[in-house]
C-alpha cells in the first residue's frame, strides 16, 4: 500500500514538473511573440552630408594704411599689389593686406608667397631688395626684427619642390567670425609686407627689373 502510494507520488511529482516546465516554455514563446508585436524597423536611404562653404577674402592697400576703413582693394587673379615704376636706394614700398574669415568655428592662417620670375643677373636687383613683414593694426615703420631677408636669397634657399609657390613673404592668423543675435561678423586681421632697396645697391641695378608672382592663401586651423 505504501509502495503504491510512493510510486503514485513519484508519477504525480514528475507530471507536475513537466507541466510547470511546459507553462514556462509557453510563457517564453508568448513573451517573444508579444515583443515582436512592438518591434518596428525603418530604413531611410539617400542621406547626404555636404561640407559647408568657407569664405575668405583678401584686400590690399598701398603705402598708406587706410585709417577710415575704406581704401581697401580686393585681391583677384588680375590684381597686382606690387607695381613700382622706380626703385631708389633706401626707398620703401609698403603693402597692407587685410584678410577676412567667414568661419565661425575656426581661425584661419593667411599667407602671402613671392615667386621670382626673373633670372639672376650680375649685379642682381633681387639680391638688394629686402623684405619685411609683421601683423599690424595701423601704419607701419620698418623694424630690424621684422626683416625676412633679401628676395633672391629667400627664393634660392627654397627646396626645388617649393619654388613653384615661392617663399613666404608675410602672413597672419585671422580670428574666427562672431555671431550675435543671428548676425555674423567676419573675423579680420591685417599684415604688412614692406620691400626696400638697400642703400649699398650698385649702380648697375638701376637698369634692371624684377618680375615676381604673388600667391595668397588662407587655410582654416584644425582644433
Amino acid at each position: 500500500m505504501s509502495e503504491t502510494t510512493a510510486a503514485g507520488s513519484k508519477v504525480t511529482y514528475r507530471a507536475m514538473v513537466i507541466g510547470i516546465a511546459s507553462i514556462f516554455v509557453c510563457l517564453a514563446l508568448l513573451v517573444g511573440t508579444t515583443l515582436a508585436w512592438f518591434t518596428s524597423t525603418v530604413t531611410v536611404s539617400n542621406n547626404v552630408i555636404r561640407a559647408g562653404t568657407y569664405e575668405a577674402k583678401m584686400y590690399f592697400a598701398g603705402d598708406v594704411y587706410p585709417t577710415a576703413g575704406t581704401g581697401w582693394q580686393e585681391i583677384t587673379e588680375t590684381t597686382n599689389p606690387f607695381q613700382v615704376a622706380q626703385w631708389y636706394p633706401n626707398s620703401v614700398v609698403y603693402r597692407y593686406f587685410k584678410v577676412t574669415n567667414g568661419s565661425a568655428l575656426h581661425q584661419a592662417d593667411a599667407k602671402l608667397y613671392i615667386k621670382l620670375d626673373s633670372a639672376q643677373t650680375d649685379p642682381d636687383l633681387a639680391s638688394y631688395l629686402h623684405v619685411y613683414s609683421a601683423p599690424v593694426n595701423g601704419a607701419y615703420t620698418l623694424r630690424s626684427g621684422d626683416r625676412k631677408g633679401d628676395m633672391r636669397g629667400l627664393y634660392n634657399a627654397l627646396p626645388n619642390e617649393q619654388k613653384a609657390l615661392g617663399f613666404e613673404a608675410g602672413g597672419v592668423t585671422v580670428p574666427k567670425a562672431t555671431v550675435t543675435d543671428g548676425a555674423k561678423t567676419d573675423g579680420e586681421a591685417v599684415f604688412v609686407v614692406a620691400i626696400t632697396l638697400a642703400d649699398n645697391a650698385p649702380v648697375g641695378v638701376n637698369t634692371q627689373t624684377v618680375n615676381f608672382t604673388v600667391t595668397v592663401t588662407t587655410e582654416l586651423q584644425a582644433d
